[in-house]
């Protein structure tokens, strides 16, 4: 992962710790930008942090960064991306709060059919399907990310369905 990117996904892993405006802890933000290992090290030690751990796109934002992050310091141009991707992230953030369960189930359903649960549970990497029923149920809110992966997951199929049917429509033209 190139530094941009890994500043992007500090910077989508604050917001989601942090959703709300004003409730990001300046100190760890600032230590992010400039010492981006160190200042990961003191967003893990925050309970947010902690509390936040159950969103699988968290788990899987923090599973993609590179081991030996950057101690720094970084130059101002390369704090750039990291408020890019703290801010694009409140913007899905958004998205959830007009998103729902039945917006959920619909999106399910298009997209694995009848055993959706188990299938949406496998391609969030989810270790239990349950948490998805929990969602439906109102057990559990909904986290924000799952939104954005459903969105990539849609887009994805979408893409390649377009393929296959460039595919079959050529095939059948011969």
């Amino acid at each position: 992962m190139n530094l941009e990117k890994t500043m992007h996904t500090l910077g989508r892993i604050c917001r989601m710790v942090w959703p709300e405006v004003g409730d990001a802890d300046e100190t760890v933000v600032e230590t992010i930008t400039k010492l981006p290992a160190q200042g990961f090290g003191l967003l893990c030690s925050t309970h947010a942090f902690q509390s936040a751990m159950d969103d699988p796109t968290i788990e899987r934002l923090v599973s993609s960064l590179p081991v030996d992050l950057p101690t720094g310091p970084l130059k101002i141009e390369l704090q750039g991306p990291f408020y890019i991707g703290f801010y694009q992230q409140a913007h899905k953030i958004n998205l959830s709060k007009a998103l729902g369960k039945d917006d959920l189930r619909i999106i399910g359903e298009a997209l694995f059919g009848a055993t959706w649960q188990s299938e949406l549970a496998r391609q969030l990497d989810i270790k239990d399907s349950r948490r998805i029923r929990e969602w439906l149920s109102g057990d559990r809110s909904i986290p924000a990310g799952v939104w954005l992966e459903l969105a990539e997951l849609s887009k994805s199929r979408g893409e390649n369905l377009v393929s296959l049917s460039g595919l079959i429509m050529q095939t059948a033209d011969t």
